[in-house]
């Protein structure tokens, strides 16, 4: 019980580090170098369904120790009502300066992730791979789904390889360069 109190205050901890850095990033403070221009017009992001409890499912938020040696994985899951996301963010080797303790969290509003500490580049060449998945969405098949760097007020259309299927699930390949917030929109 008493290891089972340690992982919950540990999460906690985790989400409460993560909302607090949240909210402190920003592109004055983290520079970030993108070819795609801020977008003009506010994008209609991606909302999840209402679910009646506030409580964490596990894996909403998940740590993981990446080593400049042999990378690192960080996997997030979670269900909201009868959609089910899954996010994988594999940090190969070579990709980062330092050993470093990176975490996320799946947004519980909008389909949306988030990854700290806010502003960790990865180098030129060695980024980050997303593997997203939202199945029970009910997107119309072949949506036109794009994903945002979010900074603030300000989007950014990142590239990424995603589609949905003939029953609305769906799923994503982006190469992220930075950690920050990242939604799905139209």
């Amino acid at each position: 019980m008493k290891n089972k109190n340690i992982v919950a205050f540990t999460r906690f901890l985790a989400f409460l580090l993560a909302m607090v850095s949240a909210m402190s990033c920003s592109q004055r403070d983290n520079p970030v170098e993108t070819s795609a221009p801020a977008i003009e017009q506010t994008p209609r992001l991606i909302m999840l369904p209402k679910v009646e409890t506030n409580n964490l499912s596990k894996g909403d938020i998940d740590l993981a120790f990446v080593t400049v040696e042999s990378g690192g994985t960080l996997s997030l899951a979670a269900r909201h009502g009868k959609v089910t996301v899954t996010a994988t963010l594999n940090v190969p080797a070579g990709s980062v300066s330092r050993n470093v303790v990176i975490f996320g969290y799946l947004d519980p509003k909008y389909l949306a992730v988030a990854f700290f500490p806010s502003g960790l580049r990865f180098k030129q060449g060695k980024p980050a791979v997303l593997d997203f998945e939202a199945k029970g969405l009910g997107l119309s098949p072949g949506a036109d789904v794009k994903l945002y760097y979010i900074d603030g007020n300000t989007y950014m259309q990142i590239p990424a390889n995603i589609s949905v299927d003939s029953f609305g699930n769906l799923r994503c390949q982006a190469y992220i360069q930075h950690f920050s917030r990242y939604a799905f929109g139209f």
